[in-house]
């Protein structure tokens, strides 16, 4: 009796390491890529073509929480999932998510309000334009531009498939978004 038990906790660790596996090699068919990054902060000041940082940006700080990317190639999507854990409570949030191909720097594409401890969630989806290379997510407060303003560090990189972080693009030219 105890091999037979033995055995079948074998398979089952088996069977689970192969579900563990299971997306990467879903991400590399057409179903979803997608990556964790924790914002920083508060100034967040990146070029729309590109998302390269600008002269005066200052994320030397963690932020108050992190946004987890995915890419849908099914769907030919990406969206940002922001989470704010301990940042001002009641206080509303202006989410950008923004791809390097400059078309949409200045569209908000969702709104979070923080509860009393200061914690809240929202999605922001966006079709991929076919000119993008990454995307990255500029968390404002209040409205767009007002400070503090937080971002990923590393852009999310849209190989249309790969859905891994990257360094910031080498483009630095386009209109900006800033916090005053």
């Amino acid at each position: 009796m105890r091999k037979r038990t033995l055995g079948t906790l074998l398979v089952l660790a088996g069977l689970a390491s192969l579900s563990l596996a299971t997306p990467a090699a879903a991400g590399s068919t057409g179903a979803p890529g997608a990556a964790k990054e924790g914002l920083v902060g508060p100034r967040a000041v990146v070029s729309c073509v590109g998302l390269t940082p600008v002269p005066g940006e200052n994320i030397r700080h963690s932020g108050p929480g992190f946004v987890v990317f995915n890419e849908d190639r099914t769907a030919n999507t990406v969206s940002a999932n922001v989470v704010l854990k301990d940042a001002r409570p009641h206080t509303r949030y202006v989410i950008r998510l923004i791809q390097s191909d400059g078309r949409d720097c200045f569209t908000v594409d969702a709104t979070l309000t923080t509860n009393v401890q200061g914690n809240g969630e929202a999605m922001a989806v966006d079709s991929i334009d076919r000119r993008a290379k990454a995307v990255n997510v500029i968390v404002d407060t209040g409205a767009k531009f007002k400070t503090p303003t937080y971002r990923a560090p590393d852009n999310f990189t849209l190989v249309r498939g790969s859905g891994k972080p990257s360094a910031p693009a080498g483009i630095s030219a386009g209109a900006t978004t800033a916090s005053p």
